[in-house]
Parts: structure tokens; sequence; C-alpha cells
């Protein structure tokens, strides 16, 4: 009997050692994936790596004087404000010169419209 006693002692020594090393496994796996996040793989980069994409595309959003994508969206804007004021200097440059009102013209935007709503409807 002491034998069985000391085979069965073996086993479950045994056993607890193969519990531990999966435990131990699995916290290693945890480890270099966390690893892996914060350093960088080469499939994948790290956390120094995103931020600094990050921070690369904030500075995009802010004036700089001309390099940013904000200065050209500004530039964008002041360019489309100065076509449209120069559209309203033609249209009512012709309304005085055609002897148009404002009425006759708000008409003939609504017939122009209405034109281009039965053109588009007709492509489809």
């Amino acid at each position: 009997m002491p034998a069985l006693a000391q085979l069965a002692a073996g086993a479950l020594a045994l056993t607890a050692i193969v519990a531990f090393l999966v435990a131990v496994a699995r916290v290693v796996a945890r480890v270099t994936r966390v690893h892996d996040v914060i350093l960088g793989t080469e499939d994948a980069p790290g956390v120094a790596a995103r931020l600094s994409v990050l921070e690369q595309r904030t500075l995009q959003l802010m004036p700089n004087g001309g390099g940013s994508m904000r200065d050209d969206l500004n530039q964008l804007k002041r360019d489309v404000s100065g076509i449209q004021n120069k559209q309203e200097d033609v249209r009512l440059a012709l309304a005085i010169q055609q002897g148009r009102t404002d009425e006759q013209l708000r008409q003939l935007r609504q017939e122009v419209s209405g034109r281009a709503a039965v053109s588009k409807m007709g492509d489809t």
C-alpha cells in the first residue's frame, strides 16, 4: 500500500506542476500581448507610434501659417466667400442692366431650379 500512496502523491504533484505551468504560460501570453501593444510589432505599430500619428493629425487641425489642413480650409472659406460676393455683384449688375426686379429674379431662379430638377430626374 505504501507504494500506491507514493504513486498517488506523485500523480497529484505532477498534476499540480502541470496546472502551475499552464497558469504561467497564460500569464506569459498576456504579458507578451501587452508588450506587443505597447512597443508594437512588425505588423502593428505600438502606442508611441500611434500617439505620434495622432499628434501629427491633431497639428493639422490648427492653423500654423499656411501648411496645415486648417489653413487650407480657412483659405477655401475665404475664396468661396469672395466668389459669392462677386456673384452677388454680377447678379445685381445684371438685374439693374436688364431692369429686372428682385421678384422677377426670384421667379427666374425657380424656373431654372425646376428645369435642373427635371433634368436630373431624366438622368437617373
